[in-house]
C-alpha cells in the first residue's frame, strides 16, 4: 500500500509537510502538503478512486500566496472519508463537480497559477478535516487481491506483455523471482551470512536491478494491519569505519487461511478414514 507518487516527470521536492520557511513571503509557516515540480503541463493522476468535491482558482495579492488552480477528491479509504487536493495546475481542470474519478486518472496539469515560484504539484491529503503527511499515508493498491491469490511483493522492471505493457508474473517460484533474489547482498532465508538465523528475505539495491522497487512493497495477500512502527529518525550504529544509519520500521498483517475441507474417502466413513477434521480458520502471521 504505497504512499501517493505522481509518477514520470515528476520530481520530489525540498518542500515538504510541516513546519518551513515560506519561499515567497520568507516567514516560517506551515506547509499542508508535499511539493512534486514537475515542467509545466505533465499530467497529475489522481492518488485513488473518488469524487469532484471542488474546483477553485484561490489566491491572496496581498501576500502573493495561494493555491492557485485546485481540485480536491473525496475518497472512501479503509472505511474513513479521505481527502486529496492538487493545487498550482496550469489552468481549470477539465473534469466538474461531482465527477467520479478512477485511481491514475488525469485530473489536471502541473503549473504555477497562485502562491508558486515555478511548476510543481501541491499534493495535500487530508483526513478528519486534519491534514496528514502525504509520506506517511498509504492508499490500498490496487495490485493486491483479496481473493485468496498470492501476490508477490514486486514485479519485474522490465517483463512486458503482448501489449507492451507489464504484466503480473503469478508465479512465485517463477526463475526470473530466484534470478533476482540471488543478487541480493546480504539477508538470505534460513541463516544469514553471519552464520545466525534469518527468518527472512532482503530486498536491496543489487535486487532492485531487476524489481521494481520504486513503486511500494505489495501485500502478500488480503489481511490486517494489527502493528506498525515508522521512524521519525533513523537510529544509528557505530563501526570502526564509521558510522551507519538502520531502520525499525514495520508492518506486520494478520491473515486468515481457510483450510479446504477434507475430501470424503469412497465407501468409508471420515472419521474412520482419519480425514475426519471440518474446515477452520487459523491465524497466520
Amino acid at each position: 500500500m504505497p504512499a501517493y507518487n505522481p509518477g514520470t516527470g515528476f520530481r520530489r521536492g525540498n518542500r515538504r509537510f510541516g513546519r518551513q520557511v515560506h519561499p515567497i513571503t520568507k516567514k516560517v509557516t506551515g506547509h499542508a502538503g508535499d511539493d512534486w515540480p514537475a515542467p509545466e503541463g505533465t499530467p497529475i493522476p489522481a492518488a485513488y478512486a473518488g469524487e469532484v468535491k471542488e474546483i477553485r482558482n484561490q489566491f491572496n495579492p496581498a501576500s502573493g500566496t495561494g493555491w492557485g488552480w485546485y481540485v480536491l477528491l473525496e475518497h472512501s479509504v479503509r472505511g474513513q472519508v479521505v481527502k486529496t487536493r492538487y493545487a498550482h495546475m496550469r489552468q481549470r481542470s477539465p473534469l466538474q463537480v461531482g465527477d467520479k474519478v478512477v485511481k491514475g486518472q488525469v485530473i489536471g496539469e502541473a503549473g504555477s497559477t497562485g502562491g508558486s515560484t515555478g511548476p510543481h504539484l501541491h499534493f495535500e491529503v487530508i483526513v478528519n478535516n486534519t491534514p496528514v503527511d502525504p509520506s506517511t499515508f498509504d492508499f490500498p493498491d490496487d495490485d493486491v487481491r483479496n481473493d485468496g491469490n498470492w501476490a508477490y511483493p514486486f514485479q519485474p522492471l522490465q517483463y512486458k506483455g503482448d501489449e507492451g505493457q507489464t504484466q503480473e508474473i503469478k508465479n512465485p517460484l517463477s526463475v526470473l523471482y530466484y534470478e533476482s533474489l540471488a543478487n541480493a547482498e546480504s539477508g538470505a532465508y534460513p541463516i544469514g551470512s553471519n552464520g545466525i538465523w534469518h527468518g527472512g528475505l532482503h530486498f536491496d539495491r543489487a535486487t532492485a536491478v531487476m524489481l521494481n522497487q520504486d513503486v511500494g512493497v505489495r501485500c502478500l495477500t488480503g489481511g490486517e494491519v494489527v502493528a506498525y512502527r515508522v521512524d521519525g529518525k533513523y537510529p544509528v550504529s557505530s563501526y570502526a569505519t564509521g558510522d551507519a544509519e538502520y531502520s525499525t520500521g514495520f508492518v506486520l498483517v494478520r491473515h486468515k487461511l481457510q483450510l479446504p475441507t477434507a475430501p470424503r474417502a469412497e465407501g468409508g466413513d471420515n472419521a474412520a478414514q482419519g480425514t475426519g477434521w471440518q474446515s477452520q480458520d487459523a491465524s497466520v502471521k
